[in-house]
């Protein structure tokens, strides 16, 4: 587990956070992180990863997936999300409640469990 809550940071570069693939912990909630590289959290197989209430405004596919792929959920909500075309691939896909869907909300307030994939289909 990696408890770094409530630390100030602003970002989590590549490589910030290996596992030796176990399910693992990462709790990085209330801080001001507003950008996730990819590949930044590895050898996860599992857990879960909570970044709610930082400064993310995007959830790209490139940063997310392979964590969800691995069967890790995610805690965004509390982000001002925009919730563009970068969102796309989440509605479209199994791993929608992998990310708490009814507590996380865009930032005009529209919960993601809600929105209609629809909507997106030009992305």
């Amino acid at each position: 587990m990696v408890y770094l809550f409530r630390n100030y940071l602003t970002e989590v570069p590549e490589g910030a956070v290996e596992f030796p693939d176990v399910d693992g912990s990462v709790f990085l909630s209330l801080n001001n992180i507003s950008t996730v590289a990819p590949n930044a959290f590895t050898g996860m197989t599992g857990g879960k990863v909570e970044v709610q209430y930082n400064n993310l405004s995007e959830l790209p596919e490139e940063v997310w997936r392979p964590l969800l792929e691995e069967g890790v959920n995610i805690s965004p909500y509390g982000n001002p999300l925009v919730c563009g075309c970068d969102i796309a691939w989440l509605l479209n896909s199994s791993f929608i409640g992998q990310i708490e869907p009814m507590l996380t909300t865009c930032e005009n307030g529209d919960k993601l469990a809600l929105l209609d994939p629809e909507d997106y289909a030009d992305c």
